[in-house]
């Protein structure tokens, strides 16, 4: 049964911002034109919103590793989704010869299918959405959701490939694995407001329920994270285990579905959380949508902060802590929440430091027991070590960055780098031809003569830069310092016969040394190169 709230005929301003209904002369309380705009809203919307947090995500990413992310097409890199929508719909569609051609192109339409869907019961005010009271969306979420495992085995069953199918059966493995303590850890939100209405768990919230349930917000947002995919849990981006998973055979707009599919997903995932855990749209003097898309972008990007800093777990590792780990403790944690439930009904504020004590003790003593993988123990110093690094990787994203001054200012090519050019001078040079006895690939050819006083002549001196791999053995080998590497270090080729550099070339008069030779031209790099040992007084 689908119920719409009633609006109050008159509505104070106060209330509006707070958490009211929308008022009975909004020019949408129409049925039809009511589904014709969330509809199309929703379909709009959606599509934006994967564009911006890609957007956003690729700009986040940038300070946490040093660079400036997204900045040529448009302002900021705004356009660059764009530009990238409008190269991968011109790609070609490829299908397998053998592949089942009608399973093949549905999968990629389920797989984005029931996250619009999902879009349509999220409440993002009192009285706003395309159904904003469902009284049983919470079950219409867990059950839509669902689907995506089907998609993701359709796709690799569909391709008949073998590496499309192992990847598919371990992605429907670890969802399903997953599926089952976020169940439980949405059970425990039910059982605590008693009603499976999204609208009415927000107005349920006195209290966040990421405080007063901390195990079943910790777990859910664990099992989103697996679901969607994500760090730690990118099992598909293990490309030496099974090349790029249930999605390898995709291309074109089929492989841009499942792209949109993992961006539309993390969103409705952050839009769950905000409503379950986090109040939904209420808070103070902004109006309500306003909080509700505040709490999402935050939830967002706490998702690409983790991705950015914790390493991907073992296959394993990750069906070990689902079934070994959280589903016990969320067993436990259900256990815990329905005696509260039972002896204080509702639930009071004054319980959010007695679950919080109650989440360590049990998070930290089931811990102390979970072997994690081969023998390894997922103790408490695991979990800190997992919040130091969300620290360290803070810590990076106040740095400047390195990029900053690409391309209007070349960085000067540090002695670590050693750089992409070699350069000769002849008249250093004593013609030993050690260098290219040191060469291990043979890259340098020397033709010696004598000349008029028998004095060795260097007649030829050419460099293979197609087969050179810079390793610096032949100016180490060189007695004379004739032998350096320069400062150049974006060069590009296009043709086999610019690879073979002749001794003109390496001689000119604008070569300039680099600090591998010369360090006192370090002196004006900027603190982000890898000069750590300079700092440290350690050898690099």
């Amino acid at each position: 049964m689908i119920t719409l709230p009633e609006a109050p005929q008159t509505v104070s301003p106060a209330s509006w911002w707070l958490d009211s209904p929308v008022s009975s002369d909004w020019p949408f309380h129409n049925f039809w034109a009511h589904w014709v705009v969330f509809g199309v809203g929703i379909i709009a919307g959606a599509l934006l919103l994967v564009m911006s947090f890609i957007w956003f995500e690729r700009r986040f990413m940038g300070p946490f590793q040093l660079r400036m992310g997204p900045n040529r097409a448009g302002p900021f890199g705004l356009l660059q989704p764009v530009a990238d929508a409008i190269k991968i719909m011109m790609k070609e569609d490829v299908v397998p010869t053998t592949a089942d051609k009608v399973v093949h192109f549905i999968a990629p339409i389920l797989i984005f299918f029931p996250v619009l869907l999902m879009f349509a019961v999220i409440p993002i005010q009192n009285g706003v959405g395309l159904i904003p009271d469902l009284n049983v969306g919470l079950l219409f979420l867990v059950a839509v959701g669902s689907i995506e495992t089907i998609a993701v085995f359709m796709a690799g069953y569909g391709s008949n490939n073998k590496y499309a199918t192992i990847g598919a059966m371990r992605s429907v493995a670890m969802m399903i694995s997953y599926e089952m303590p976020m169940a439980l850890a949405v059970v425990a939100v039910v059982m605590v407001t008693g009603t499976l209405s999204l609208q009415g768990i927000v107005m349920a919230q006195s209290v966040p329920f990421a405080l007063l349930l901390p195990i079943s917000f910790i777990f859910y947002f664990i099992c989103a994270l697996a679901e969607l995919q994500r760090t730690p849990f990118d099992l598909l981006e293990a490309d030496s285990e099974i090349v790029a998973g249930y999605h390898i055979e995709y291309s074109g707009m089929k492989f841009a579905m499942f792209y949109l599919g993992e961006y539309a997903g993390a969103i409705i995932q952050s839009a769950i959380i905000v409503t379950l855990f986090l109040g939904g749209w209420k808070g103070p003097i902004l109006p309500p949508f306003m909080w509700f898309f505040f709490k999402l972008f935050g939830v967002f990007s706490f998702i690409v902060w983790t991705r950015m800093t914790w390493p991907r777990v073992r296959i394993d590792q990750l069906m070990a802590f689902a079934w070994k780990y959280m589903l016990p403790l969320s067993l436990v944690n259900l256990l815990v929440v329905a005696i509260e439930t039972i002896y204080w009904n509702p639930v009071g504020w004054w319980l959010v430091p007695v679950n919080i004590a109650i989440s360590v003790i049990l998070l930290t003593g089931w811990a102390a027991m979970f072997k994690f993988g081969e023998g390894q123990r997922f103790a408490l110093p695991v979990g800190i070590g997992l919040m130091r690094g969300l620290l360290v990787t803070l810590k990076h994203a106040t740095r400047k960055r390195i990029t900053e001054q690409y391309p209007e200012q070349r960085l000067t090519v540090s002695k670590r780098t050693r750089g992409q050019e070699l350069v000769w001078d002849p008249v250093a040079c004593t013609a030993c031809t050690a260098c290219s006895l040191a060469c291990p690939h043979g890259v340098i050819q020397i033709k010696i003569s004598r000349g008029a006083d028998n004095k060795k002549v260097v007649d030829r001196f050419d460099c293979d830069e197609g087969l050179c791999i810079f390793c610096g053995l032949c100016i180490d080998a060189c007695p004379s310092n004739a032998l350096f590497f320069g400062r150049s270090y974006e060069r590009s080729r296009y043709r086999r016969e610019e690879f073979f550099v002749h001794a003109a070339d390496m001689s000119s008069p604008e070569k300039e040394r680099s600090a591998y030779l010369k360090p006192e031209l370090e002196e004006g790099l900027p603190e982000q190169t890898l000069l750590i040992y300079r700092k440290h007084k350690r050898p690099f």
